[in-house]
């Protein structure tokens, strides 16, 4: 079964070939003999799932948006030919214009270094599904919205060659060090998580602007 899905993944990531359809077609016929199509959003869907989901022989549609955008700003559609971008919640939709504010998360002003994705911004978004405002909050709309009228999503991302979306974090929880590198907890807590002796881990900052770690233990494994 592990090789079968793992030659499955790599067809369809190389050729976009879905033999999963037919190889894997016992078990989708059990679990799901109806479905043409799995939905993901209102959280991140991890790739490597996504891309397991695939190799069995589901199409995966990937969407983002927030409650403010009512909610879509973008949807990931399985391709028509070749292989899908699982990584990416796809292009903007129709009637939605989206772009980057590349001095959001720096103090200074400057544009973001993260290293392999240099065009990384917050996420901005403009239409008429987008709200115009909190209910008798005039403070937090002003904080939500540019001055040309864009609203901050909150969120950081890049787009690619394609126009594809991707989202790398919260602009909010964005650690920026001494050395002026940017850093996401989350990837990095994931990587602690997988330790056995760790239950619980958040990545924060202390007031040197040094990352600390406070754990909670897993005490049986210890």
């Amino acid at each position: 079964f592990d090789a079968s899905l793992k030659q499955s993944i790599r067809m369809r990531q190389k050729q976009g070939w879905e033999v999963g359809k037919r190889v894997f077609a016992p078990i989708r016929n059990r679990f799901g003999p109806n479905v043409r199509l799995l939905a993901s959003g209102g959280s991140a869907l991890a790739p490597d799932l996504a891309w397991k989901l695939e190799g069995l022989g589901w199409n995966v549609a990937i969407g983002y948006g927030l409650t403010e955008t009512a909610p879509m700003l973008t949807m990931n559609l399985p391709p028509a030919s070749g292989a899908p971008k699982l990584g990416s919640v796809g292009p903007a939709l129709p009637g939605i214009d989206l772009r980057l504010d590349f001095t959001a998360e720096r103090e200074d002003g400057g544009a973001p270094t993260n290293g392999s994705h240099p065009q990384e911004g917050e996420i901005l978004a403009r239409g008429p599904s987008v709200f115009s405002g909190y209910r008798n909050l005039p403070d937090q709309t002003g904080e939500a919205f540019t001055e040309d009228g864009w609203f901050r999503t909150g969120d950081l991302g890049y787009f690619d060659e394609d126009g594809f979306l991707y989202i790398s974090g919260r602009a909010s929880t964005l650690i920026v060090t001494e050395g002026g590198k940017n850093i996401q907890p989350e990837p990095v807590e994931e990587v602690y998580q997988s330790n056995p002796f760790i239950r619980e881990i958040g990545i924060l900052q202390d007031e040197h602007n040094k990352l600390a770690a406070l754990i909670v233990p897993n005490i049986d494994e210890i």
